[in-house]
C-alpha cells in the first residue's frame, strides 16, 4: 500500500480533547493477484490501523469488477478510483 496522506482530528469525550490520526492510502493495488486467500483480512488489518479510506485504481477494464466487489465488501472505507493506465491504451 502507498500511505501518501494522512488526517489528523480531535474529538472532545466529556473534558478530554483526543487526537486522532488516519493514514489515507491513495493508491493501493489490494487485488486477488497479490492477495488470492487474504484479501479481506488484508484489507481488514489497514482499516484497523488506521488507513482509512483505501483508494484502488483501476488499471484496465478487466479489473474493474474486482475493485467494486471490494468496495461492496467495504463500503465507506474503499473507494475506486476509474480509469485505465497509460500502457493499457490501444492506438485503435
Amino acid at each position: 500500500m502507498a500511505l501518501t496522506s494522512w488526517c489528523i482530528w480531535t474529538e472532545t469525550i466529556g473534558k478530554n480533547t483526543i487526537f486522532k490520526m488516519n493514514f489515507i492510502d491513495t493508491h493501493a493495488h489490494l487485488c486477488k493477484e497479490y492477495y488470492p486467500d487474504c484479501l479481506d483480512q488484508v484489507v481488514q488489518r489497514a482499516i484497523d490501523a488506521a488507513v482509512d479510506p483505501i483508494i484502488l485504481p483501476g488499471v484496465n477494464a478487466a479489473g474493474l469488477d474486482e475493485i467494486f466487489e471490494s468496495v461492496d465488501r467495504f463500503p465507506g472505507h474503499i473507494f475506486p478510483l476509474v480509469g485505465l493506465h497509460p500502457e493499457e491504451i490501444r492506438p485503435d
